[in-house]
């Protein structure tokens, strides 16, 4: 980077810096002041909360009670169990007493609490006994879902109306299971204590019931599935037994000591088999060499081997004889076996019989209740807790209230507010008139010269007086911004009081437009500004002098179609100032507002001092700065500023002291 780009870089980031607006500081003094001003509406809102809260908690709201039933878990099982063995001790682990707990409130535990209770016909759980008003809130939340859903309402069958009762016990039922315990607590909620603990003993009873009634169950199962196997065992075994019984008789298989004998007769057979071959073979060879054999040799021989075989087939048949009874034995062995298997199992399952129909008597459920519920606690509504979270409630929305209407607030709501962003003093506050019809105004200030409003205009008469010591100001201009913000109210005044301290004061309405005065005034002229201005009638023919004033008025009759500015501007109308000024001490003119129209900025030169009234928290800073800014362009200066229309809660402790200078205003 060469020098001059980080010259030109350094420059740019200057400007940037140059650029940004400081953040300006948190005024807290400015938001105390605010929310001071703001104090009766947040006591509004917090006061409505709070009554509310306890029309709801006093009147609206039912009170309730809770009642609390204590179970616990049974860990060491009846003695019989030891015996048959059949039902395990209950399972302390954490997703066995959390399943416990949710069995509490069951539909088959709650269908048996609502049958025992009755509470099918009692209005607090089924709400469809006594039809709910037209225009209650659940009616009318039914209407609406009913509405946007698109569906209608259809009459609940008993099941239903059974099923909704469920949902409300359960709603009024709270079940826990303390840590590091073997107890569960049930608390049951009624309109009625006597209800809450016979809810909370009988969601209790039910429970402990319903393990009773299923252990029954269970041991009735198991019976009879048992039964039904020993009765098939038995039959098995009797034929298993008959089916030996008929192997022995047909087969006539002999004992273990009778194959022994046979397979001994079997050898001796063969040894005398042996025996005559041996004899037969010996006899043989002298019967070939002797040619004289005698028959008698002939015959012997003839008689060995017809013993042999003789004896062969006695061999032969005692060993078809031995394998006969050998293959017979093996499958009544089998079949004894089978049977004796089978008796094994028959006495087990009936010993195991036996056993469950002595444990049918004896069914023990895992929980007992040890602490019923005797007396129930008011548990709700909790009125103090209600009343407190109202009135916080109360206070946070007229916070925001008060918030929210200083933020969409554009006027200015403080003197010293006006005069930072103006730079002029603030003469005066006038406080917003307490009359109801500007008619009562001279007479009000007549009757009431120490009111606030006689005051302000005494701080304004001051401010004027104190401003040029040398020369008090003896035309004075009473303008605004807008139309409306109170600058006829304070020339009215203004002249009654300098009227008052012996003064000859003219008030002239130079309001050719839209003049006001009709609405202060009873008196209706015949001629006015205009005739004076032309000359053809005397200006003593146009004025009104009346004994309450105290004062002369010019009304701003116009007759002509002439252009109200130009009147203004004419020679006639400054002629007639200088010929005013000889005859009168002060001259007030209720000029028009100065964005309304120009005929402001041509008052404005005849005037020595310009009072600018200022609609307190309506009229922007923006519009009273563009006002003052055009009275500048023409050469006019503003002695001062009056905030007017002010509610007098919102003065707060600013104090206006008159003193000489272009700041006559101080905290």
């Amino acid at each position: 980077m060469t020098q001059r780009h980080a010259e030109r870089a350094a420059q740019g980031f200057n400007q940037q810096m140059m650029a940004l607006e400081p953040i300006p500081p948190l005024d807290i003094m400015a938001m105390v002041r605010t929310l001071w001003h703001g104090k009766w509406l947040i006591m509004f809102t917090t006061i409505c909360a709070i009554g509310l809260a306890g029309f709801y908690a006093f009147q609206v709201a039912q009170p309730r009670y809770g009642a609390t039933a204590t179970l616990q878990i049974d860990l060491q099982p009846t003695m019989l169990r030891d015996v048959s063995n059949q039902w395990p001790g209950p399972s302390t682990d954490l997703a066995s007493l959390n399943t416990q707990v949710a069995m509490l409130t069951s539909d088959q535990v709650l269908r048996r609490v609502i049958d025992e209770r009755d509470l099918l016909a009692d209005p607090e759980f089924n709400r469809y006994i006594t039809p709910a008003a037209a225009f209650s809130l659940n009616q009318l939340r039914t209407r609406l879902r009913h509405l946007f859903s698109g569906t209608t309402e259809i009459a609940p069958d008993n099941a239903a109306i059974i099923e909704k009762t469920i949902q409300n016990l359960r709603g009024v039922l709270t079940t826990q299971q303390p840590r590091d315990t073997h107890i569960f607590t049930i608390t049951a909620q009624s309109g009625s204590p006597n209800k809450a603990a016979l809810i909370a003993n009988t969601v209790a009873q039910a429970y402990v019931a319903n393990q009773v009634r299923a252990r029954n169950a269970a041991s009735h199962a198991a019976e009879q599935w048992l039964s039904s196997r020993v009765g098939d065992l038995q039959r098995q075994l009797v034929a298993q037994e008959t089916d030996v019984a008929t192997l022995i008789a047909t087969a006539q298989i002999q004992a273990d000591t009778a194959l022994d004998r046979l397979s001994n007769a079997v050898l001796d057979v063969e040894q005398r088999i042996a025996s005559a071959r041996a004899s037969l073979v010996q006899g043989q060879p002298q019967a070939a060499n002797a040619a004289n054999t005698t028959a008698r040799l002939q015959a012997e021989t003839a008689q060995q081997s017809k013993l042999v075989s003789e004896l062969e087939a006695e061999r032969d048949r005692l060993r078809d004889q031995l394998t006969s009874q050998s293959t017979g034995l093996l499958s009544l062995q089998q079949m004894q076996r089978e049977a004796d298997a089978t008796r094994v199992l028959y006495e087990t399952f009936l010993t195991r019989l036996q056993e469950t129909r002595i444990q049918r008597g004896l069914e023990h459920p895992d929980s007992h209740l040890i602490a019923p519920a005797a007396s129930a606690r008011y548990i709700g509504p909790r009125k103090v807790f209600i009343l407190t979270l109202a009135a916080m409630l109360g206070a946070l929305a007229g916070l925001g209230l008060v918030a929210l209407r200083h933020g969409l607030r554009k006027g200015i709501a403080d003197a010293s507010t006006l005069r930072q962003a103006t730079g002029l003093p603030v003469l005066a506050q006038v406080p917003l008139q307490s009359f109801m019809r500007p008619q009562r105004l001279v007479s009000h200030l007549n009757a009431n010269a120490t009111s606030p409003l006689a005051e302000a205009v005494r701080a304004i008469r001051t401010s004027l007086f104190l401003a040029g010591p040398e020369q008090a100001p003896k035309v004075i201009m009473s303008t605004s911004s807008l139309p409306g913000e109170g600058k006829t109210t304070h020339a009215i005044a203004l002249a009654h009081n300098l009227a008052s301290l012996g003064k000859s004061v003219i008030l002239i309405d130079c309001d050719l437009r839209k003049s006001a005065f009709p609405r202060f005034l009873l008196s209706r002229p015949n001629h006015g500004l205009e005739d004076a201005i032309s000359g053809q009638i005397l200006v003593e023919d146009c004025l009104i002098y009346d004994q309450q004033l105290q004062f002369s008025v010019l009304f701003g009759r116009r007759d002509s179609a002439r252009n109200p500015a130009d009147i203004l501007a004419s020679q006639g109308f400054e002629s007639l100032m200088t010929a005013l000024e000889d005859r009168y001490d002060h001259i007030i003119l209720d000029a028009p507002a100065v964005l309304s129209a120009p005929d402001s900025l041509i008052l404005a030169q005849h005037a020595d001092a310009i009072i600018y009234a200022v609609n307190w928290a309506k009229t922007p800073v923006s519009t009273v700065n563009m006002g003052l800014q055009a009275l500048e362009d023409v050469g006019a200066s503003v002695a001062g500023l009056i905030l007017s229309k002010m509610k007098m809660r919102h003065r707060g402790n600013w104090q206006l002291t008159p003193t000489q200078g272009p700041h006559a205003c101080s905290p």
